[in-house]
């Protein structure tokens, strides 16, 4: 029973140990039970009442001794070990047996420490096995060496030493008391009153400790300070144990040893036949108990897995044991413990079971391993959380330019704690002083994070409006669901407004620099904001309004020197910044066979050298050479000078000049038609 009332059983246990007038008991959830005598504080709960029925162990911290995964119990005195590797002590401490670094007695469970007392000490870690003898306690590490605690003399604590001592805190076993060489490849202990046996990874045995009654197997009844093996046992021990109780008068110490095939051997003290040898004789040595006979019904192990550690709320799990038998090579039955009870069986391999509708909450597995003739081995503890999963959204990408490429991200995250077994669906509204459809790409309101991830993306695809209205922001708000819970603030992604581009002069030229360029050149004006609309001037005034429009991609000619400026509108009336460029026409320069022509930046044409053939355009055919420029003309005497000439260009007695309208001028030698005017009059 576990309390006063008729019928409220115990179940769900998975180990036990008995002491001296005490039991222990641990079930599948981690919880350590006692009951009987309570002397000394052996039952660990603060009291010394003794028990009628089970009650949990208390750990000095005030709550019931938790996540444990193996009990030993000695004739005054409990050990625990957890899940962390760490060791719970309680009960008598007469020479520090406890381990605690003190000799006090523990009314309640307290950590074993590697130094020190109390909270101040340090706690005594990476231990894989233990075992209780009547005055000291065994520590198997994962690293295969052995610790011991508690009275030191007739050597039970192998550290090479055999005067009367207490080692509070556990003490290294050696195989060599002047080199002090640790005992290692240990991977089983067993504590006798004042013997310790140890089994090596290799079937080897080693003792050490009081040998009054030949337990250490040598034959001599002299006490070893230091592990030493134990010879007349074949090589292939799987298992050790230990007999007896200093404490009780007339039961003292005998030692066991089981082979792989099954073989048992034992020696030590057989005053009650206790060694099954078919007489009451002590043996110093290993004998094997009924030869021929197999003792080997070694247990299968089981081991516990589930599809993960995390579910959501109704959760559906499943549990499942891969078991071995050495003998049968699976179990025949495998039982199945949700936090110590007894939930479902399976006779059959795969071993599963499914349960369904698990609330939220925390919940602790065990499976137990039985083979047909009862043997039974218990698999590891599998701790699961079933909570209802919790999503926040951040901005992963928090700010972008209306016309940029790339996106504003929101991210959508589900916290470590939830399961990520199944899709989880998250819906959301979406606020702020963006415009959906305008600004940016409407957004659909949910989505989905996939199974296997704790997060999915949402993009911002921003829409660029080429309206200037200043930054713009879209928020999401994550809706609360009956399937999670929402946790933090809403996020925000903000668009970056892009105002009117400054036009585009080409070519352009900074102030206060000038592009030289021949009278009439064009100069090309371009705005990459659609729909903008350009206005122009070319008196270094700033554009208006009111100035003269130019569509983009349109042309400015360039008559004269002048300062270009440009400034682009978009349709809300929000001008851009003024492109300038400054421009000076300069004149050109052509020379013939014996002529040369200037057209000034201003238009004009002027000309020099020989006029023998009207080459030089001034109205004469005379042989005198002009030596200083005359002006050209367009019609013959009394005609008028060129005032918009724009480019020329001389042969070996003619001369060709365009105008700003782009017609073509022609004067002198036409003997061959060079003129183009369908004669060959000069």
């Amino acid at each position: 029973l576990k309390s006063a009332t008729s019928g409220d059983f115990l179940t769900g246990v998975i180990q036990v140990a008995a002491g001296y007038r005490f039991s222990l008991a641990l079930d599948g959830g981690g919880t350590v039970w006692a009951w009987g005598d309570n002397a000394l504080n052996k039952l660990g709960d603060g009291t010394l009442v003794d028990k009628h029925y089970a009650i949990q162990v208390q750990a000095d911290t005030g709550t019931a001794l938790a996540n444990i995964r193996k009990i030993a119990a000695s004739h005054d005195f409990g050990l625990a070990l957890d899940g962390d590797n760490k060791v719970w002590a309680w009960g008598a401490n007469d020479a520090g047996k406890l381990g605690i670094g003190n000799t006090s007695t523990a009314i309640r469970a307290t950590k074993v420490k590697a130094s020190g007392s109390g909270t101040t000490g340090t706690d005594f870690t990476d231990v894989e096995d233990i075992s209780t003898g009547g005055t000291h306690a065994v520590f198997l590490k994962t690293d295969g060496t052995v610790w011991c605690s508690g009275q030191q003399s007739n050597g039970r604590l192998g550290n090479g030493l055999t005067a009367a001592a207490s080692k509070t805190n556990p003490v290294q076993a050696v195989t060599d008391a002047a080199l002090l060489t640790p005992l290692s490849g240990i991977i089983q202990v067993a504590a006798g009153p004042g013997h310790t046996l140890a089994l090596k990874s290799d079937g080897t045995v080693w003792a050490w400790g009081d040998n009054a009654d030949k337990q250490l197997g040598d034959g001599l009844t002299t006490d070893w300070s230091v592990a030493k093996q134990v010879t007349g046992l074949p090589a292939n021990v799987v298992y050790v144990g230990t007999g007896g109780d200093e404490a009780v008068p007339g039961v003292p110490s005998s030692s066991y040893a089981i082979t792989e095939d099954g073989r048992l051997f034992a020696w030590g003290y057989n005053g009650f036949g206790q060694l099954a040898t078919g007489n009451t004789t002590a043996q110093g040595t290993p004998v094997e108990v009924s030869p021929g006979y197999s003792f080997s019904n070694v247990a299968p192990q089981a081991s516990l897995t589930t599809e993960g550690l995390i579910f959501s709320p109704p959760a559906t799990v499943t549990l499942s044991a891969a078991t071995t038998d050495p003998e049968d090579g699976e179990a025949a039955v495998v039982d199945f413990f949700q936090d110590g009870l007894l939930v479902g069986s399976d006779a059959g391999s795969p071993f599963t079971l499914t349960l369904n509708g698990l609330a939220a909450g925390n919940y602790s597995f065990q499976a137990v391993a039985y083979d047909t003739e009862g043997a039974w081995g218990d698999s590891n503890i599998v701790n699961i959380s079933v909570a209802q999963p919790v999503v926040s959204v951040q901005a992963l990408i928090g700010s972008v330019k209306e016309n940029a490429p790339d996106n504003g991200v929101f991210r959508i995250l589900r916290s470590a704690q939830s399961s990520i077994l199944e899709n989880l669906s998250v819906n959301y509204t979406v606020s702020g002083t963006a415009t959906a459809g305008t600004d940016y790409a409407t957004l659909s309101g949910s989505a989905v994070i996939p199974q296997g991830f704790n997060s999915v993306d949402v993009a911002v695809d921003p829409i660029a409006d080429w309206v200037t209205e200043g930054d713009e922001t879209v928020q999401v708000t994550l809706s609360p669901s009956a399937s999670y819970g929402v946790d933090g603030s809403p996020a925000t992604v903000t668009i970056e407004d892009v105002p009117v581009a400054t036009p585009v002069l080409n070519p352009w030229t900074t102030i206060p620099g000038y592009t030289d360029r021949t009278v009439g050149f064009q100069v090309t004006v371009t705005c990459e904001t659609p729909g903008a609309v350009l206005r122009y001037t070319t008196d270094g005034s700033e554009p208006t309004t009111a100035s003269t429009e130019i569509a983009s991609g349109g042309q400015v000619s360039i008559e004269t020197n002048l300062t270009l400026k440009v400034k682009a509108w978009d349709g809300e009336g929000q001008a851009s910044a003024t492109a300038v460029g400054n421009y000076r026409a300069t004149g050109i320069v052509a020379a013939g066979g014996s002529q040369a022509l200037a057209v000034k930046s201003n238009g004009k044409a002027t000309a020099w050298g020989n006029q023998a053939s009207g080459q030089l355009g001034n109205g004469q055919t005379a042989t005198a050479d002009k030596i200083i420029p005359v002006d050209v003309l367009k019609t013959p005497s009394p005609g008028t000078a060129f005032h918009d000439a724009a480019f020329a260009a001389g042969g070996e007695n003619h001369t060709l000049v365009i105008d700003k309208g782009k017609n073509l001028w022609a004067f002198g030698l036409n003997t061959n038609g060079q003129l183009g005017v369908n004669s060959i009059t000069t």
